[in-house]
C-alpha cells in the first residue's frame, strides 16, 4: 500500500501527545510543541496564523481545550481546508504585512514538514509528538 509503505502502521500526528493538558488553554501553551505553544514574546509566524483563526472562526484563546467544541479543535488541529483567513503579522524587526492565506492547522503543518525537512533534528522533535497507528488502507482491507 503506498500511502504507509507497504506496512501496517504509520506515524502520525498524536493529538493526545500535542495537547498533553487539556485543562490549559492555547495562551497557557495547552499544544505542546514551541512554535504552537502561545504567544511567547510577541508570537512568531504559526501563532500569528493560530490567532487569525481563532478570530475568524470565534475560538476562545483563553478557554480550557477541552471546553472547545470538536468542530473548532478540528479547524486548530487540521486548519480551514483551504479556506482563507486574514493574517495580521508582524515580525520581530517590527515589520508588519497583511495577507489572506488558508490556515493550515497544527497537526497539518507538523505532519507536512515532518514529511518534507531534510533536517534529523527538525524529524526528531516533531517526532515526539508522534505515534504510530495502524495504516487505514491496510485496516479496510486486513480480514476481519
Amino acid at each position: 500500500m503506498p500511502e504507509c509503505q507497504g506496512l501496517g502502521g504509520k506515524l502520525e500526528i498524536d493529538p493526545d501527545l500535542l495537547i498533553a493538558d487539556p485543562d490549559l488553554s492555547l495562551n497557557e501553551g495547552a499544544i505542546a510543541i514551541s512554535e504552537w505553544s502561545g504567544p511567547r514574546e510577541e508570537g512568531g509566524y504559526y501563532w500569528q496564523t493560530l490567532e487569525a483563526a481563532a478570530h475568524e472562526y470565534h475560538i476562545d484563546l483563553n478557554a480550557p481545550v477541552r471546553t472547545l467544541s470538536k468542530e473548532k479543535l478540528d479547524i486548530v488541529l487540521y486548519g480551514t481546508h483551504g479556506k482563507s483567513i486574514t493574517v495580521h503579522y508582524h515580525n520581530r524587526d517590527g515589520r508588519r504585512a497583511t495577507f489572506d492565506t488558508p490556515f493550515e492547522g497544527v497537526i497539518t503543518n507538523l505532519q507536512r514538514r515532518y514529511n518534507e525537512t531534510n533536517s534529523e533534528y527538525a524529524r526528531y522533535k516533531i517526532g515526539e509528538f508522534m505515534s504510530e497507528r495502524v495504516c487505514p488502507v491496510w485496516q479496510r482491507s486486513a480480514p476481519a
